[in-house]
């Protein structure tokens, strides 16, 4: 869907993120299904230079009676701006989502060990770990374990505390075309325990994880937009609100709780933080909303086990399965409504996209002030688990 980017590096891999090139696989050959242009299936996508400074329009006022939208102009600059302000995770049916971590650089986070979540049935389990401690230079290979799982990526971060200039937009696959397995394979360990140890600086900790065979999350806040229905707001103005999503993520519901991992029919779920906006600044809210803030700062690296089945239906948004994220304020106003900072460029980027029913193909797209995507695309995971990092560095 739509997203933004000033970065030295914003990138998405599937089972490895490496080395970092603007080509996609189209030499290979290409083909058009419904409209849409397909290359070659790959096993990572890279983003890099996508953007430089500038503003979008930052809403300031919502009138549910006379659905009166106001703003003013946000100006923002930096390594991952505006995706380095708090996003939130967006996962549409059909859709299995076994696991689900956040990770974030120690020197973000001060605190390793998380406070206990007052949220039902939701635990730590596990810190982030890299092996080497000393600086590293740009190209070097950052490699870290989680609970001894290796992952791997290459290091874009040059030390500098500023914002570098952005590259010109460059967009696409690194060549490593599927069936050929990647030279790292970074798991999600299915049981996470707290490591021996402070975490030592420079290194990541996990700030959110969930697992739903266990029915255990830390850190996140699973909502929807059913605003109207137990909690958030309806009106015909604007719509639902968000709301607390319902175990089956099929209606709103009253409180927090912990999502079942199953989505089916046209149903959305979203991740957010456990911050309130009650108690965090997250500038301007839809009043009567659900309200919670996203995931910030200009690196962030986000882990999850998922399946996308092909439930044999069609239809408008139907057997479209799709993850993607937002600029939290998007949903915080009116995430499917006109009232939001969406179209003057505040931050969307689709991970893994369908774009028609029962589609095999799931694309990478940037959409914003800057716009592009790959030509290539993953192959959906219809019929076993898939395991992926995305990753804003």
């Amino acid at each position: 869907m739509r997203a933004r980017s000033v970065s030295l590096q914003a990138a998405m891999a599937v089972t490895a993120l490496l080395e970092v090139t603007s080509a996609d696989l189209c030499s290979m050959g290409s083909k058009v299904v419904k409209g849409n242009w397909y290359c070659q299936a790959v096993q990572r996508i890279a983003y890099k230079g996508v953007g430089g400074q500038g503003s979008y329009n930052k809403i300031t006022h919502m009138d549910p009676i006379t659905g009166a939208c106001s703003s003013s102009p946000q100006p923002f600059s930096g390594s991952m701006s505006p995706l380095d302000e708090d996003i939130s995770l967006h996962f549409r049916a059909p859709l299995k989502l076994k696991q689900f971590a956040v990770y974030k650089p120690t020197s973000d986070n001060p605190q390793t060990h998380l406070k206990g979540n007052t949220h039902a049935r939701r635990h730590a389990h596990s810190e982030f770990h890299q092996h080497a401690k000393k600086k590293r230079d740009v190209g070097d290979m950052v490699t870290a374990t989680i609970d001894g799982q290796v992952v791997s990526w290459v290091n874009l971060y040059d030390g500098q505390a500023k914002a570098t200039p952005a590259e010109p937009a460059t967009f696409g696959s690194t060549a490593v075309p599927n069936p050929h397995p990647a030279p790292v394979n970074p798991q999600i360990a299915n049981k996470y325990k707290a490591p021996p140890g402070p975490v030592n600086k420079g290194d990541w900790a996990q700030v959110a994880y969930f697992n739903s065979e266990e029915g255990k999350a830390h850190g996140l806040t699973f909502l929807n937009n059913r605003g109207g229905q137990g909690s958030g707001v309806f009106d015909y103005k604007f719509g639902s609100s968000l709301s607390y999503a319902s175990t089956d993520a099929s209606s709103g519901a009253a409180s927090p709780g912990v999502f079942g991992g199953t989505l089916e029919g046209t149903d959305e779920i979203s991740i957010f933080s456990e911050e309130s906006c009650d108690t965090t600044d997250c500038g301007y809210v839809r009043p009567g909303t659900v309200a919670y803030k996203g995931f910030s700062g200009p690196s962030k690296a986000f882990f999850m086990e998922f399946m996308m089945p092909d439930d044999g239906s069609s239809g408008w948004n139907r057997n479209m399965p799709a993850i993607w994220a937002l600029n939290a304020q998007i949903p915080r106003t009116a995430q499917y409504a006109s009232c939001s900072c969406w179209k003057s460029g505040c931050g969307e980027f689709d991970i893994f996209e369908t774009l028609h029913s029962g589609s095999s193909f799931c694309k990478s797209t940037l959409h914003g002030g800057v716009n592009g995507g790959s030509s290539d695309y993953f192959t959906r995971p219809a019929s076993k688990y898939m395991k992926a990092a995305v990753i804003f560095h």
